[in-house]
């Protein structure tokens, strides 16, 4: 399969994860930080930038049919972007573009294409928005998450080189599994925090760039893994539970999956959302928009005994370990 994988990171990327789940109103809802991360956000950004995001988020979904035009644009440019290893870097290179230039680099597909003039606005709203949300919220997150991220970027280049790509999105983005395609097609796995336990997919011509979801450990020993609550939220609903006995069977379809449960098709949507972040599902992605099928994700399976274990455990694990690391001298 033709396929060539980068593994990159950048604080830019984590800034833009972070602004477009502010301008996202329902992604919110399904990721760790929750609702109560917006409030601290407005707690903490200044009234004119609260009312620029808010008339971004109405022009967005008014003009383009809740089409994230601004996160796509955004997106597009700092990967191309020469100058994205810090935030202020790639301001610098964004201001000193053309905006014909940048017209010129969109794939607008069916996003438009956006008119030059209007281009320009959004070049101009890019700058103002990302230099503000940069000083009133970004600079202050905990350079910690940023250390992990790179940490995990860093994994994720070393498992590259042992593994196949294909394998190595799966494991990545903890179920998502690319297949097989004819012409050549160019993977950017980058990590980011905010919406976790999601992951975001940006595309274009002939390129996926997936936000994969990396978790953090707990702040408190005592703590249950994020990661082990929500396999214990889904092995504790009866339909999903029935969701999951019926696709380990073989690969089903959305719609097979809603004849089966009986449900409606938000509801199995719902649950779909809820096992996908449990790292319960396996999804086929098709880059050529065919419909995709669903299927148990069994090395989850083998995981839950282990966390599980390790968590109600950790001094017997720890013990263990020592033990064996002992037997190995």
């Amino acid at each position: 399969m033709p396929i060539q994988l980068k593994v990159e990171y950048s604080p830019l990327y984590e800034l833009i994860a972070s602004l477009t789940l502010y301008l996202d109103k329902k992604a919110p809802r399904v990721t760790d930080l929750g609702k109560p991360w917006v409030g601290k956000v407005n707690a903490c950004i200044q009234p004119e930038l609260k009312q620029t995001l808010s008339q971004l988020m109405e022009q967005t979904e008014d003009a383009f049919q809740d089409k994230q035009i601004f996160r796509y644009l955004l997106m597009r440019w700092a990967v191309e972007s020469p100058e994205k290893g810090s935030v202020d870097s790639f301001l610098r290179w964004l201001q000193a573009q053309q905006a014909e230039e940048l017209y010129e680099r969109i794939d607008w597909g069916d996003l438009g294409p956006l008119p030059l003039d209007e281009c320009k606005s959004m070049q101009e709203h890019v700058l103002t928005v990302v230099e503000q949300w940069n000083q009133q919220y970004f600079q202050d997150l905990d350079p910690a998450i940023l250390q992990y991220l790179r940490a995990d970027a860093e994994k994720k280049r070393r498992l590259a080189e042992k593994l196949d790509p294909v394998e190595v999105v799966e494991q990545a983005t903890k179920g998502i599994r690319v297949q097989p395609i004819k012409s050549t097609w160019n993977l950017v796995l980058i990590p980011q925090y905010h919406y976790a336990p999601v992951n975001i997919l940006t595309e274009y011509r002939n390129h996926c760039i997936w936000q994969y979801a990396v978790e953090l450990p707990p702040e408190k020993p005592e703590d249950p893994p994020r990661s082990l609550v929500r396999l214990s939220n889904c092995l504790g609903d009866a339909n999903r539970l029935r969701i999951l006995r019926y696709i380990a069977e073989e690969p089903r379809t959305f719609m097979e999956i809603v004849r089966y449960i009986g449900l409606a098709k938000s509801t199995v949507n719902h649950h779909l959302v809820h096992l996908r972040a449990a790292g319960l599902v396996q999804r086929d992605f098709f880059v050529d928009k065919r419909m995709e099928r669903h299927r148990l994700r069994e090395v989850a399976l083998d995981q839950v005994g282990g966390q599980l274990r390790e968590y109600l455990l950790p001094d017997r694990i720890s013990s263990t370990s020592r033990r064996g690391e002992g037997g190995q001298q």
